[in-house]
């Protein structure tokens, strides 16, 4: 590990073997040594993301975890790409922070302030409402909105992933015709989530009136 960050020729072996363990057969020790081994790496990449480090960190292990389950091991054979796809993950989780952060900034200096400035869900564009679905009670109640295994793939490769549409399209090709399909369905989600009153209550959604829906 230490000749790879330096640039140097490295054998990869051991490194890889740890990731096959870890992520291809689901060995709880090899995840614990992976975790010991590249969290440091992981640290540097998030670089100045607001948070606490320790949770940033464990986020961007954990959608490592949840990208390639054992199935999808085989599409990453060398230590390189696993390792550009854990700088991926720690990339998104670092740019899911600063979004988070000027999130909170915009609702403390405004919406707080004048609630009336609260738009309809219903208007509000697609990705508003991505960015929105964020962790816990909110991302378990949305999902439990979906229709399908099209519509969970398709929520998930989005959210969790961060993939367009086309990359979508072009990994799926069994379940997709092309990049259109797939922002129809994200469309469809969408307009559904828009529509459920549960879930605008859980984003602090305000009708015109000033009270929650």
């Amino acid at each position: 590990m230490a000749r790879y960050q330096r640039r140097q020729p490295y054998p990869p072996g051991a490194c890889y073997a740890l990731f096959q363990h870890a992520l291809e057969h689901r060995d709880a020790e090899a995840w614990a040594a992976l975790y010991a081994q590249y969290q440091r790496l992981v640290r540097r990449q998030l670089g100045n993301a607001p948070g606490e480090p320790d949770a940033l960190v464990n986020q961007a292990f954990e959608r490592l975890w949840r990208a390639i389950p054992p199935e999808r091991f085989g599409d990453f054979p060398t230590l390189d790409k696993l390792l550009a796809y854990l700088k991926r993950c720690a990339q998104s989780v670092a740019l899911d922070a600063r979004r988070q952060e000027e999130r909170e900034k915009i609702r403390a200096s405004a919406w707080h302030t004048h609630p009336e400035t609260h738009s309809e869900i219903g208007t509000a564009p697609a990705d508003y409402v991505l960015d929105e679905i964020v962790g816990g009670q909110i991302f378990a109640h949305a999902r439990k909105r979906l229709i399908g295994p099209q519509e969970r793939l398709v929520f998930r490769a989005s959210l969790e992933w961060n993939l367009k549409p086309t990359a979508i399209a072009t990994r799926w090709p069994a379940l997709f015709a092309d990049a259109h399909e797939v922002s129809r369905i994200k469309e469809r989600i969408f307009r559904r989530l828009r529509r459920d009153v549960e879930l605008r209550a859980l984003l602090g959604i305000v009708d015109a009136d000033g009270g929650k829906s």
